[in-house]
């Protein structure tokens, strides 16, 4: 049953008093001379009860379980006493076990001045249908420990399901399948967390109504207008009572430092309505700060990089906003709300001291390794033993959370490819090399031309399209790793990539001609980077493109490679857009458990590839391409083979994990590099529900 509703928690109330009352009414009839003997009260105590309540010489014994007053007190205390079933002194209740009771006061009950619960003389006839209470009317005090043990139980259950846990809830923590090949429209255990969650947050009034969203930083922009999307669709939303739903309500205003965003961002916005409002300088901001607006100032500021926001001396936003927050009534101060985008940035965070002294400072990080990281850095100065005034500051109650800035790309086809004629602006120019331009009409007038089936359709063929994506920097990626083990690759066998032999003096390795799927490696980011002669084919490198542009090449991709620097801040502090990027464009990710766990919110077979660290990425390309390890296996065993293997057993040579590596290949290949489209929606539908959760809470100070 549930424990939530109020005729529920009632009933167990009920439960609890009558075990009480019962365990009172033992000790009482003991201390007034009756004995309780298997369940029976002696005759005195029965003559006792009956003459008090006027019932019949003809009454059946009476359960030890309705007797709660001793003998004096029986026949002292008549007139405390209700004298009939039905009369006017008397309340009714359930009936337990076929039993009817009645509720009256006991003024000097131990219990008192609780109701106690006593059942009148003689049983009716109704059947009993509760098995439990049944078993609670039986005469050994066993049942009634048994039952009591029940109640206390059924207490802890009621108590349990009023904590309302959307504090430090990380849905993306809940694995969703563990079958990588799954692609189900929905998890259900997920989803009836978040809706669970979102109705007990729903249910409380908002807090803060006017929003603004601002930075002195030109980049980013693609972080903090996801944000605004989010919160435009939560205050937006319309009251509903039947769910105890409040509904959302303020506005949302934007400030940035230039009135047009780099690499024409501005046509996603208005593609995909991401904000619907008028996009104002930063400075404006504090001309607004203090101006009413339907009874409300801006109570919520969102600073869109605060390690550059919240930089600087005397005349940064820093002093600045803390000047203004000084100034107003207690009851007009705003929240201040920092993205953090990389945590080994300090420059800024001295800040975060006075605002911490004020409570009026709270933290959103892009994912959920920097916000573990960045929550270290609090603890660490809420340890301060050297400055009281940081350690009285309260660092270890500062709030982190996170929200993942993914767009809905597929709700524009000006964005999105998947349909049977995309459009793109009219002033995208791009060539698209490596597609299989091959029955392609001309384009229309308005620069409209249907997509390449062979490349948007992924079934039927090779992994011939992969991906690494983000800036050009060889201490961020392992560009020169991944080139030296595709020429070695190459080197030993270019068939299995679709390619020739290197014929004498050459030093190019060319596509083969009878080769219908060719394998490319694009390099999609921002840069100078060398390529090696021997990959001037195969590496094909797009740098600088506008997003739709970007967006548009992004989607032909059969998989994206991190090549993340094992040592660089990609795990631990800083989060790369190469996962949103994939993640939004419906490209699976090739990636380690180490990866999954650090980008926590995409730990999903659905959208995820998932290669154990004994195999480099481009041994897994391989492998995945031509549907077979066997090159690796072999490779691996060589390697790790420790002696000779005697009767032609590999795994007797092996480490004792050698099975758990051969099981993590195979489940590799089984799943294979396809993802469903309907895997990703269903994804990204359940992370902005989590992003709508996120919202919700600082906009009621939870």
């Amino acid at each position: 049953m549930s424990f939530d509703s109020q005729p529920n928690k009632a009933m167990v109330l009920v439960y609890i008093n009558c075990a009480l009352a019962t365990l009172n009414a033992r000790q009482h009839i003991r201390d007034a001379g009756g004995e309780v003997s298997h369940g029976r009260i002696d005759a005195n105590v029965v003559s006792a009860f009956r003459a008090t309540n006027g019932t019949e010489s003809g009454s059946e014994d009476i359960p030890i379980d309705s007797q709660l007053y001793p003998l004096e007190e029986a026949k002292t205390q008549k007139h405390h006493l209700s004298t009939t079933v039905n009369g006017a002194d008397s309340k009714r209740m359930p009936k337990f076990g076929g039993v009817a009771t009645r509720v009256f006061y006991h003024p000097q009950s131990v219990v008192s001045p609780l109701l106690t619960l006593r059942v009148a003389i003689g049983r009716h006839n109704t059947p009993n249908p509760n098995p439990i209470m049944a078993l609670m009317n039986k005469p050994p005090s066993r049942f009634l420990l048994v039952g009591l043990a029940f109640v206390l139980f059924t207490s802890l259950l009621v108590w349990y399901s009023n904590i309302t846990s959307w504090n430090d809830i990380n849905l993306s923590r809940f694995r969703t399948s563990t079958d990588p090949s799954y692609s189900g429209s929905s998890t259900t255990s997920e989803s009836r967390c978040v809706v669970r969650l979102q109705q007990n947050l729903r249910s409380i009034p908002q807090k803060r109504q006017r929003v603004a969203i601002a930075s002195t930083f030109g980049y980013h922009f693609d972080v903090y207008l996801a944000l605004a999307w989010t919160m435009q669709r939560v205050m937006s939303r319309p009251p509903n009572p039947a769910a105890h739903d409040l509904g959302g309500n303020g506005t949302v205003a934007v400030y940035t430092p230039e009135p047009k965003f780099h690499f024409g961002f501005d046509k996603v916005i208005d593609a995909l309505g991401l904000y619907k409002g008028e996009i104002k300088p930063s400075e404006n901001l504090f001309d607004d700060l203090d101006k009413e607006v339907d009874g409300h100032k801006i109570d919520l500021v969102v600073l869109g990089t605060c390690e550059v926001d919240l930089r600087g001396g005397s005349e940064s936003w820093h002093q600045r906003l803390l000047d203004v927050w000084d100034l107003r009534p207690d009851d007009e101060k705003f929240m201040v709300v920092c993205i953090i985008h990389d945590v080994r940035d300090e420059h800024w965070q001295s800040h975060i001291t006075e605002w911490a002294r004020r409570g009026a400072i709270r933290f959103l990080p892009i994912s959920q390794h920097v916000a573990n990281s960045f929550k270290s850095v609090l603890l660490t100065r809420a340890d301060n033993t050297r400055n009281p005034t940081i350690r009285l500051a309260g660092y270890e109650y500062l709030k982190v959370d996170t929200h993942v800035p993914i767009l809905n790309l597929s709700a524009s086809d000006q964005l999105w490819t998947g349909s049977s004629t995309p459009k793109l602006p009219l002033d995208v120019d791009i060539d698209l090399e490596g597609i299989d331009h091959s029955g392609l009409g001309a384009l229309d007038s308005d620069g409209v031309g249907p997509a390449s089936t062979h490349i948007t359709n992924k079934m039927g063929r090779k992994l011939s399209r992969a991906v690494i994506q983000g800036s050009f920097s060889t201490e961020r990626r392992e560009y020169e790793t991944v080139f030296r083990e595709l020429i070695e690759s190459l080197t030993d066998d270019p068939s299995v990539w679709g390619y020739l032999p290197l014929k004498e003096g050459e030093e190019k390795f060319v596509v083969d001609p009878k080769e219908k799927d060719p394998f490319y490696l694009y390099l999609l980011g921002s840069g100078g980077l060398n390529i090696p002669k021997a990959l001037e084919d195969m590496v094909i490198v797009k740098k600088d493109l506008d997003y739709a542009e970007f967006y548009h090449l992004m989607q032909t991709m059969d998989i994206c490679v991190p090549a993340f620097n094992p040592e660089n801040g990609y795990y631990r502090f800083q989060a790369s857009s190469t996962m949103v990027m994939a993640l939004q464009c419906n490209v699976p990710i090739l990636a380690t458990r180490r990866v999954r766990s650090a980008y926590a919110y995409a730990d999903d077979d659905r959208v995820m590839v998932t290669r154990p660290a004994v195999i480099s990425e481009v041994a897994a390309l391989r492998a995945l391409r031509i549907g077979n390890m066997t090159s690796f296996w072999d490779h691996y065993t060589q390697m790790a083979a420790i002696g000779d293997a005697v009767g032609g057993d590999i795994m007797k040579v092996l480490p004792s994990h050698g099975i758990n590596v051969y099981d993590d290949l195979g489940h590799m290949m089984e799943a294979g590099w396809r993802r469903a489209d309907a895997g990703f929606e269903s994804f990204r539908e359940g992370l902005w529900k989590e992003n709508e959760r996120v919202v919700e809470k600082f906009l009621r100070d939870l």
